[in-house]
């Protein structure tokens, strides 16, 4: 394994909500606070990088700014700096995924809250797992708590989502029938009940000119979701 040669810093930010959805720590207050850092200890920016996802998106694709950090950091040999172990991650699989991946070339993960800790401090290692649990907790409770209030505005036929069903319009914040979209639906359910399968009836609707909101011919998925929702 390589060591740790250079005393530069990548810093990498995402964007942090509270449970409520509001912006809890700025994307600008953030790499501030890594910079900081970064100015107590010596070390120099060599680049930054940032996400606007959830922390709960596979390290991946879906994460570019953070694959671009860990890229950018290994190929320099620095430090993967951030704000806060949840800020990384509120995985701890991810997390740990990310570290694995960077330690692999002798690199490593620093967070400005906590700063550099001791490879064998038992009690920094066991902090971070706390802190990454309270971080999955809290993005469990702010799931349910959400599932919980699009439910009762469902009850209440309250504006739930932003795009209303298939079938249906939004109309001063209550669902109505869209008449042209409802009598596909309708087609769909009689196409249902004579027996054709959701690819058959896919196949009915592109054959009989029907497309989706967006213009395009439905998919065998599309049409289970809207018979799904429909029933």
């Amino acid at each position: 394994m390589r060591k740790q040669t250079k005393k530069v810093a990548y810093l990498y930010t995402r964007k942090s909500t509270d449970e409520s959805g509001r912006q809890e720590n700025s994307l600008e207050v953030q790499e501030q606070a890594c910079r900081a850092f970064c100015e107590a200890n010596g070390l120099s920016v060599a680049g930054v990088f940032q996400d606007k996802v959830s922390g709960t998106t596979p390290f991946g694709e879906k994460t570019p700014g953070l694959l671009a950090a860990v890229e950018a950091t290994i190929a320099g040999r620095g430090f993967l700096l951030s704000h806060r172990s949840d800020r990384l991650s509120r995985s701890i699989a991810k997390l740990y995924e990310v570290k694995s991946v960077l330690g692999k070339s002798g690199c490593k993960v620093v967070f400005a809250d906590e700063g550099f800790q001791d490879e064998e401090d038992e009690f920094a290692a066991m902090r971070e797992v706390l802190v990454s649990l309270q971080s999955q907790m809290t993005v469990g409770l702010l799931r349910r708590r959400t599932k919980e209030a699009l439910k009762n505005r469902k009850e209440k036929n309250l504006r739930w989502c932003r795009n209303a069903p298939f079938g249906f319009t939004w109309s001063d914040g209550s669902l109505v029938p869209n008449a042209q979209e409802g009598a596909v639906v309708e087609r769909m359910h009689a196409l249902a009940a004579s027996g054709a399968s959701m690819l058959g009836i896919a196949r009915t609707l592109t054959e009989e000119g029907h497309t989706s909101r967006t213009g395009k011919n439905f998919s065998h998925m599309t049409v289970r979701r809207i018979l799904a929702k429909a029933a």
